[in-house]
């Protein structure tokens, strides 16, 4: 199970099922709280159907061997396999983004949680920042357009995966 997360340093990345049984990578739209990396210390995955309460934009799909998935900067995601599988996933840097990535913000000890490796982070505060799941972290992962959230590169039987407008 892949927990929901952004990815570091705001980073594309392209994952590639090489074999084995489908997953289902899920990604939502991205927001900001005091650290980026909010939602990756609360260590959890969000179900689809609480993500439509939430009205929370997103694209599901189905990832078969073949298919390629690719998560935009700072779309959440999250993801599951259905059995075993052999991926690939790789970060990667347009080339407009060079000289741009001053601009991101590491998680570090100020945020209150420490770093992403837990680390430095306390048991109590990320306890508590469980129970912060409220209209303020709701807000944080809504709002981006769908199309911004994801690009799905299917195989030529041109199967879809499915997007939640909120509506």
């Amino acid at each position: 199970m892949l927990l929901t997360h952004t990815r570091e340093k705001k980073l594309e990345q392209e994952i590639i099922r090489h074999i084995g049984y489908p997953g289902q990578p899920v990604q939502a739209a991205g927001g900001r709280r005091k650290c980026e990396q909010f939602v990756r210390h609360l260590s959890v995955s969000i179900n689809p159907e609480v993500l439509r309460t939430w009205e929370v934009d997103f694209v599901r799909v189905v990832q078969k061997p073949g298919h390629m998935v690719v998560t935009m900067p700072q779309a959440y995601h999250q993801g599951w396999n259905t059995g075993l599988s052999v991926n690939m996933a790789t970060n990667f840097m347009p080339l407009e983004f060079i000289g741009k990535l001053d601009r991101h913000s590491d998680c570090t000890k100020w945020c209150g949680f420490g770093d992403l490796d837990g680390s430095e982070a306390s048991v109590d505060s990320i306890i508590s920042a469980k129970d912060d799941i409220s209209p303020d972290i709701i807000q944080s992962i809504r709002g981006t357009r769908l199309q911004e959230l994801s690009k799905v590169l299917r195989d030529p039987r041109g199967e879809e995966g499915e997007k939640n407008t909120g509506e």
